[in-house]
């Protein structure tokens, strides 16, 4: 039986890692995390997918891959020898280039779109997590930031830029759904979804399910950014923007 490919597609901080930590769980999964970060070795959970690379494209595969833009061909050797029901991995947006996007989602079986419509939060968030270099099950209740308007409106430019980009093609896929951050930090939604996009999981309960985590917890801008008060009624007309 022949491999299924489920892509978690994502902007970074929109809840990806939450989404990974679910699939874990599975004994049926070939997970791999990660798999064309370019900052750091492709992150294959299973060893015998990074020596199957090793062999067919020689020790620097990562570099190879990337620069002859193999993406799609490295994840069909990969479905092609795994035993698993299914194969999934991440890839945030950053990661891949877009026309490369395009094949991987069209050798997919599900295409999972996490979207994150507070931008001023995603933004918080990626800038704590640049201050600590974690960006992952990590704890950032207490970190504050110094707010750069300027330096946000280009982040926000950009990031309707590539979000728009990805809903152009969950509308043009059949085989890509969309998933709401907040459904992510909250099991029973994202099993009550993910259940209903992939029901061959059969994901009866959540008793042995890794607990979701919430990185900041805080609610409160003033405790979030340094400089609050210098851009409160800026930051207020923003956040209106997203509810």
């Amino acid at each position: 039986m022949k491999s299924k490919l489920i892509v978690i597609l994502s902007l970074a901080r929109s809840g990806s890692s939450n989404l990974v930590k679910l699939f874990k769980n599975f004994k049926y999964i070939d997970y791999n995390e990660e798999v064309f970060n370019p900052d750091n070795q492709f992150s294959f959970n299973n060893i015998k997918n990074r020596d199957k690379l090793r062999i067919k494209y020689g020790n620097n595969y990562k570099n190879f891959i990337i620069e002859n833009c193999l993406y799609e061909e490295c994840l069909k050797l990969i479905i092609d020898s795994s035993n698993k029901k299914f194969i999934v991995i991440k890839i945030l947006d950053y990661q891949v280039p877009f026309e490369q996007i395009i094949k991987i989602i069209n050798i997919s079986y599900k295409v999972l779109f996490l979207e994150r419509k507070n931008i001023l939060d995603r933004y918080i968030s990626i800038k704590k997590a640049n201050m600590i270099q974690e960006w992952a099950h990590v704890d950032t209740t207490n970190i504050n930031i110094v707010f750069n308007q300027e330096d946000y409106n280009k982040f926000k430019k950009h990031h309707i830029t590539i979000n728009d980009k990805f809903k152009e093609l969950l509308i043009k896929n059949k085989n890509m759904t969309y998933i709401k951050y907040k459904n992510t930090i909250n099991p029973m939604k994202i099993l009550s979804r993910i259940n209903i996009i992939i029901p061959e999981l059969k994901i009866k309960n959540i008793k042995n399910i890794i607990c979701l985590q919430i990185q900041d917890k805080s609610k409160s801008y003033k405790k979030k950014i340094k400089n609050y008060e210098e851009f409160k009624d800026f930051i207020d007309k923003e956040i209106k923007t997203f509810n």
